[in-house]
């Protein structure tokens, strides 16, 4: 995806992208509209762009600076209006930046100060509630927690947690038991935007697709009402976590919509 419009630095100034297939996706606030009319604020003024039968196709776009998929999830992530989710499936993540902290957790030592990209990341936590805005996450877990997870949860989602994020955790015996049926998809859901998150084998990130459409964002919307609906709030799950070494989702207490069944 190709970035055409740099965006401002106010939180609610759109971008402009060109996509792979050549069309052209804006990213910003909703427009209030009004009797047919758009509502413009002090200063504001309305620019209409017909659409143009001529403008460069698929690999064929000049000009323009190539945005990475992290650069394009972190706009999203910086500039999203209402509610920025995120589903983890995956029993470990390579990412070299935990490398040294995660070998302090396995030595079993008191946890660090965060790292500045982590700290970076609660300041924005911290200052979600004075903008309306929320952020949430559920990990979807199926087996034994792993070492990775252990100290995800303990070092990662604990100190979140606290900034403000809603942090929730789903685990069940095997993927079958879980209400998915099988390992769901990585991904985020900022406002109306999918971002599917693509791993390699190890845990390495590859990469994201992006999806607006309705019914990706239907169908990706369900998954993450349905992993809500299942899962328990990181306070309850921690007291299960804590009381084994081995299985804590043995130690879970039942939800509601499963002992109806």
């Amino acid at each position: 995806m190709k970035l055409l419009v740099r965006d401002c630095k106010h939180p609610h100034c759109p971008a402009v992208y060109l996509t792979e297939d050549g069309d052209l996706a804006v990213i910003g606030d909703e427009l209030d509209v009004a009797a047919n009319e758009v509502v413009l604020g002090p200063g504001e003024r309305l620019v209409k762009v017909p659409p143009d039968p001529d403008r460069p196709s698929r690999g064929q776009a000049g000009g323009g600076e190539q945005m990475t998929d992290d650069q394009a999830l972190r706009h999203l992530l910086s500039t999203f209006r209402s509610s920025a989710w995120r589903l983890e499936a995956l029993d470990s993540y390579a990412v070299p930046e935990e490398d040294e902290s995660f070998a302090a957790y396995l030595r079993g030592e008191p946890v660090p100060p965060p790292e500045p990209a982590f700290e970076e990341f609660l300041a924005e936590l911290r200052s979600l509630s004075a903008t309306g805005r929320t952020m949430g996450r559920v990990h979807a877990i199926a087996g034994p927690l792993t070492p990775y997870l252990r100290y995800e949860i303990e070092w990662g989602y604990v100190v979140s947690a606290v900034a403000g994020e809603d942090v929730r955790i789903l685990h069940r015996p095997t993927w079958q038991q879980t209400p998915f049926g099988d390992r769901p998809p990585d991904f985020w859901l900022i406002d109306d935007v999918v971002a599917v998150m693509r791993y390699d084998a190890s845990g390495h990130w590859l990469g994201l697709t992006l999806l607006s459409d309705p019914a990706s964002v239907a169908e990706y919307g369900a998954l993450r009402d349905l992993a809500v609906g299942h899962s328990l709030p990181l306070t309850d799950y921690l007291a299960a976590m804590r009381s084994t070494q081995l299985d804590p989702s043995a130690n879970l207490p039942r939800m509601a919509h499963d002992i109806a069944r």
